[in-house]
């Protein structure tokens, strides 16, 4: 398999950083919305050539280290500097995800629910006396 290069974009708004093995991405910050810069190169770390392989403990912890000492500088050097950066943005970043993350799952769960017919929103507790689906609706007289 071909080597993918592996590109860093960042939110200038709230801080976020994320990565693509290749350049087309969804150029909106999965955080605020904002759109995604590509990361200058003198700031590029890549998880790849950072996490990828067999180490022992004292390289592991060397790597770590060293991409803590790179994460910090680029914060400081770049994003903080950046007239759009909102700091509690940043500081909220992780929580955001994990909402957007969550919210991700029930939309995910509640699609599969309604292809499987056993939707939980059914107000109306009956199924479908044909396919056994619960996403039905009352209907009246005229609807028929």
């Amino acid at each position: 398999m071909p080597y993918l290069k592996e590109y860093s974009f960042y939110c200038p708004k709230c801080g976020d950083v994320v990565f693509f093995e290749y350049e087309e991405k969804d150029d909106r910050c999965q955080v605020c919305g904002h759109k995604m810069l590509e990361t200058p190169h003198e700031y590029e770390l890549t998880e790849k050539n950072f996490f990828t392989g067999e180490f022992d403990q004292a390289e592991r912890e060397r790597r770590k280290a060293v991409w803590e000492e790179g994460e910090r500088r680029f914060y400081e050097e770049v994003i903080s500097k950046s007239d759009l950066f909102d700091i509690d943005l940043y500081n909220r970043k992780d929580e955001i995800k994990e909402q957007n993350f969550r919210r991700f799952q029930e939309n995910l769960a509640q699609g599969r629910a309604i292809l499987d017919g056993t939707d939980k929103g059914n107000p109306y507790g009956v199924r479908c006396p044909y396919c056994n689906a619960t996403n039905v609706k009352k209907i009246s007289g005229l609807s028929r």
